[in-house]
């Protein structure tokens, strides 16, 4: 009886407990993808190899369309993860994924087709947009996300320098940020994304060297 309770245990609660999975973002092409791996939930040792695979969360290849090409960097990072107890954790690309992908409800919030639509209404506005913001995923800036999407809502006189003063002031921000943590070649890469923006900035010039 004591060996039939164990099993039952381990079939159908153990086992099921030991399955975390999520999704993750390319941020220099904009695509997501779901991953799945198996742990074992009280040492929260991972048991087995990383299954990816495609997703039915998608970025609208209308905004899509407007960023640079992308370089054979392969890096992803992190949506939301879900463990076997069963909590939610966001990573730092949700700020962007949630905004892109699901209707959202709060103060400012708008559904997603608002922002295809958008795109396709103002396509020189877009392309400055949705390549500012590639520019500041691919270095980890998640936090501006919000502060130049803003933009799209405002709409006011001075678009494009907006988006150049947002752009280069959070990849500056990022690019001290590697460098107090000592990722020296991050934060190179940083500022020199940033000089497209402030190609006069010092600060900027100096982290980029």
């Amino acid at each position: 009886m004591l060996c039939l309770v164990g099993l039952v245990f381990f079939l159908v609660i153990y086992i099921p407990n030991c399955k975390v999975r999520g999704f993750e973002f390319q941020p220099e092409t904009w695509q997501i993808r779901e991953f799945e791996f198996w742990a074992e939930p009280f040492t929260n040792t991972q048991l087995s190899g990383i299954l990816h695979n495609t997703t039915r969360l998608t970025i609208d290849p209308t905004i899509t369309a407007h960023l640079k090409p992308a370089s054979k960097i392969d890096s992803w990072d992190l949506v939301e993860l879900k463990d076997y107890h069963y909590s939610s954790d966001s990573g730092p690309a949700a700020v962007l994924v949630d905004i892109l992908t699901a209707n959202r409800i709060g103060w400012r919030s708008k559904p997603v087709a608002f922002w295809t639509t958008w795109t396709t209404d103002n396509p020189a506005k877009a392309k400055e947009l949705w390549q500012a913001a590639q520019a500041l995923t691919m270095h980890n800036a998640y936090s501006a996300i919000p502060d130049i999407l803003d933009l799209a809502l405002t709409s006011s006189n001075g678009f494009s320098q907006s988006v150049k003063d947002i752009t280069s002031g959070a990849l500056l921000l990022q690019a001290k940020s590697f460098q107090t943590a000592g990722e020296l070649e991050k934060s190179a890469a940083a500022a020199r994304s940033g000089l497209d923006y402030d190609p006069l900035n010092v600060e900027l010039k100096q982290l980029a060297k």
